[in-house]
């Protein structure tokens, strides 16, 4: 795991910068935690996968937090989320 200040030279991501410097823990990121919130409103795990392009135990991975998503999968994160929520 990087050190915040490590964190703080290399971030492009708004989100993930302000994350970064409240020292706040992977855990509050808000871009998962809204993805888990439409997950539980009715959507499946394999209808994420489709939307968002990426792989089963990718998402896996970001939900359990295990893994912080790079700015190409926030982007398409987004974009699944959108695409998620007209759905249900």
């Amino acid at each position: 795991m990087r050190t915040v200040r490590e964190g703080l030279n290399n971030c492009n991501n708004y989100d993930m910068c302000q994350i970064l410097a409240r020292g706040l823990s992977m855990k509050n990121d808000p871009l998962i935690e809204e993805l888990r919130q439409v997950m539980k409103k009715g959507s499946s795990i394999t209808a994420a996968v489709k939307t968002i392009g990426a792989s089963r135990n990718q998402v896996y991975r970001w939900l359990n937090y295990q893994n912080t998503p790079t700015l190409v999968y926030r982007k398409m994160i987004e974009q699944g989320i959108i695409k998620l929520k007209s759905k249900t």
